[in-house]
């Protein structure tokens, strides 16, 4: 880090990320092709929830798209009986099913972590029982949740209150999250609310992932100077991802992302 130019402070003078651990956990994403075609997912260490539900409506093209949120621990046999399904908004104790309108959905935001595993799949048109049960079987198999229904656009599974996987049949999809949750780590060393800042072109996203397929960035490896932030990148595989090879430039004054060819 550059001593002339130190990362925001707090009232005593400490770096806003000044935990070790925090300097050194990195954000890791990693894009992988899904089976068949069907798509692509980013898996994530987990991400918070709100960044990423904020863009929810954006991911998808169909004006009478619901969100189907689940929890796959369930038994089958509850999960499937459709009298006990809620329509308007999640309440766990009754119901582990909920069909969302986006209103709803954003209003679900504190319940949607505080189940041990939850499905939110964005659907294309009405639910039935059969299409909860292929839903349900696909991720219970491992499979692509995508591949348990046509009309799913893009599929999430959140875990122990972050979101660990981002499942689209359009890649651009999954470069639109990936850019938020850089603009999540630029609000973690900024000290700034994470909508403050602009988000990476997906062809700086691609460019970036075609090298291994996956992206660690720690806070320890950003330099914040008077006018930009450098944001190191390693692309090596492997939860213990090795130092920076690549970095991002975020230009604080005109908002945008800029990277080396």
């Amino acid at each position: 880090m550059n001593s002339q130019n130190p990362p925001p402070s707090s009232a005593d003078g400490s770096p806003f990320v000044s935990n070790l651990a925090d300097q050194l956990t990195p954000i890791q994403l990693t894009l992988s092709a899904l089976a068949d075609d069907v798509g692509h997912r980013l898996d994530s260490s987990p991400a918070p929830i709100e960044p990423l539900l904020d863009l929810w409506p954006l991911l998808t093209t169909s004006p009478v798209s619901r969100t189907v949120v689940f929890d796959p621990d369930t038994p089958a046999d509850v999960l499937l009986d459709e009298s006990r399904w809620s329509t308007g908004d999640i309440n766990w104790s009754t119901s582990s099913v909920a069909v969302l309108d986006d209103a709803a959905l954003r209003r679900a935001l504190p319940l949607l972590g505080s189940r041990r595993t939850v499905i939110m799949v964005r659907l294309a048109g009405p639910l039935e029982g059969e299409d909860l049960r292929a839903l349900h079987r696909a991720y219970a198999h491992g499979d692509s949740i995508l591949e348990g229904d046509v009309r799913a656009e893009v599929a999430a599974v959140i875990r122990d209150g972050g979101i660990v996987r981002l499942e689209s049949a359009r890649k651009n999809v999954l470069f639109a999250a990936a850019g938020r949750m850089l603009q999540v780590h630029l609000s973690r060393v900024r000290r700034q609310p994470w909508a403050d800042f602009g988000v990476p072109a997906p062809w700086q996203l691609e460019r970036l992932f075609t090298v291994t397929g996956t992206l660690s960035v720690r806070p320890i490896e950003t330099e914040v100077f008077t006018s930009f932030v450098d944001v190191g990148i390693s692309t090596e595989e492997g939860v213990d991802a090795g130092p920076a090879d690549r970095s991002l430039i975020y230009d604080l004054i005109s908002g945008t992302w800029h990277d080396e060819p």
